[in-house]
């Protein structure tokens, strides 16, 4: 099984080099342009970057970033040790309170759900005769939680593991 921790994402360029070249708002989640060597003054205070695939992506120096790496450099004067997850799991807000640093593990409990094909409640599944079992993976292992008579009894065990073992990362399912 690879190890997609050891994946290091490019070196970002230095915090005071940022900082020359953009402006940040902590509480909106914007990057501006500021004047630069190479900068067309019609994009002095413009947006910086483009939408990608679920991030913002800004390129610097004819490299791509992501925005929530640079803002993390740009706010801390440090690489990010890892990655950056978003909490409220939308990659385009970029306000500093919803970045946080997060193992891949980590990020990964805190991703967007794929579309269902069943109205199953996630880590539940038909079993034999009529009932459902409750599973959830735990380092790359599908572990069993049980089996019980009715989906909601299966997804709320479900629920209870995926809380001790995700605490803050993990992705409420269910209505309380």
């Amino acid at each position: 099984m690879p190890d997609y921790n050891s994946i290091k994402p490019r070196p970002l360029p230095s915090a005071k080099y940022l900082r020359e070249r953009l402006n940040y708002s902590p509480e909106t989640g914007e990057l501006t342009w500021k004047q630069g060597n190479r900068m067309k003054r019609s994009l002095v205070g413009a947006p910086a970057g483009s939408r990608s695939i679920g991030y913002l992506k800004i390129t610097i120096d004819g490299r791509l970033y992501p925005a929530h790496r640079i803002i993390w450099k740009w706010m801390t004067n440090e690489d990010p040790s890892s990655d950056i997850d978003h909490k409220d799991r939308n990659g385009f807000n970029n306000r500093w309170d919803n970045l946080r640093l997060a193992t891949r593990t980590q990020a990964v409990w805190n991703r967007r759900m794929p579309r269902r094909v069943r109205d199953l409640p996630c880590g539940v599944e038909p079993s034999k005769g009529g009932r459902w079992r409750a599973r959830i993976m735990i380092n790359d292992v599908r572990r069993h939680l049980g089996t019980f008579s009715t989906v909601e009894e299966a997804a709320a065990a479900y629920e209870i593991a995926a809380d001790n073992l995700h605490g803050n990362f993990r992705v409420k399912l269910m209505s309380s």
